[in-house]
């Protein structure tokens, strides 16, 4: 299964910050354990540890999916 997210990235005062959100997760075949129309934001003092968290949080809202395409904003 190939899942689709929408991430936002920037700095702001000293913090990186990433948004994300599902791209079609409406009517779509996957299913998102919290699927809203809301962005999830993640938190982290480095670039680094935002990519780590990333990844760790979007491996645990889509376990079934192979692939996880990113389409940075």
């Amino acid at each position: 299964m190939i899942v689709h997210i929408s991430v936002g990235v920037s700095k702001e005062n000293g913090k990186w910050i990433a948004q994300w959100q599902p791209a079609g997760c409406v009517g779509s075949m996957f299913t998102c354990n919290d699927c809203t129309d809301s962005s999830h934001e993640i938190l982290a003092n480095r670039r680094e540890e935002l990519e780590r968290k990333l990844d760790k949080a979007l491996r645990l809202a889509f376990p079934k999916a192979n692939y996880i395409i990113q389409h940075r904003q």
